[in-house]
């Protein structure tokens, strides 16, 4: 006789309660997953807007390169291209595959476009630093889609659509700030190899969590 087995609901009010149970369960998971969402998609958001802090190290990536201003601004216009013009891609992306691809996207093409800026400005051709900016413009348009998407999809169904979108708006409008932080401690030496890491991270986190959402 085995008498660790678990006993088998038998009345009709031990099977209610044991669904009931699972119910609650199910319940609390879905918001967990929510709300951890939420929280990535923030997080997401605040790597997802770097574009916005290339005024902060400009100067000093013109100076250590030795290029002109012309140069400088030709990396800030592939930055906002790809990001911008490339936000239609990254959406048919978003639908055709999904989250957790799109994040798993994002994470390796900023990470080779950051790690392509970062060698050019020792020894890489000027045209690797177009395209890793091209690269990191458009990166960051699909992790910032991912994380709204799926923020919207979980709370589609809730109150707090408005405000879940409206947080991952500001952390990507707050990146900005992040960009300007990290440059502090890191200069123009290793800040684009740290975003190159934190951005890959940051997004195969995405990875994960949005397919536990979806």
């Amino acid at each position: 006789m085995d008498y660790g087995a678990t006993p088998v609901p038998t009345s009709p009010e031990q099977k209610a309660q044991g669904s009931s149970e699972f119910l609650e369960n199910e319940v609390m998971q879905t918001t967990i997953n929510k709300w951890l969402t939420l929280v990535v998609a923030v997080v997401i958001g605040l790597v997802a807007g770097s574009l916005y802090g290339f005024g902060r190290y400009s100067r000093d990536l013109r100076d250590i390169l030795e290029a002109s201003q012309m140069t400088v601004q030709r990396f800030g216009i592939m930055l906002d291209s790809g990001n911008y013009f490339g936000h239609p891609l990254a959406g048919w992306i978003y639908d055709r595959f999904g989250p957790r691809k799109s994040c798993l996207a994002a994470a390796f093409i900023m990470f080779v476009s950051f790690a392509s800026i970062h060698l050019g400005l020792y020894s890489a051709p000027i045209w690797m630093m177009d395209l890793g900016f091209l690269g990191v413009g458009f990166g960051s348009g699909l992790g910032y889609i991912s994380g709204l998407g799926s923020t919207s999809s979980a709370f589609a169904s809730t109150p707090h659509l408005g405000r879940a979108v409206a947080m991952v708006s500001t952390g990507y409008g707050l990146s900005s700030t992040v960009v300007g932080l990290t440059y502090h401690y890191t200069g123009i030496a290793y800040f684009f190899l740290l975003w190159a890491f934190l951005v890959a991270i940051v997004n195969i986190v995405g990875a994960y969590v949005f397919a536990q959402g979806s």
